[in-house]
């Protein structure tokens, strides 16, 4: 039998755009394009 927790998903502030997850072994870190830095390359 499994147990569920309540999860609040986080608000990130300013402009993230296409938010991914990725895992390194059991961690969890959010990444996202950094546009808002750097000109997109064409």
């Amino acid at each position: 039998m499994r147990a569920y927790a309540t999860v609040a998903n986080p608000v990130i502030p300013g402009f993230r755009p296409d938010p991914g997850d990725r895992r390194v072994g059991g961690d969890h870190h959010i990444v996202c394009s950094s546009f808002e830095w750097t000109p997109p390359v064409p």
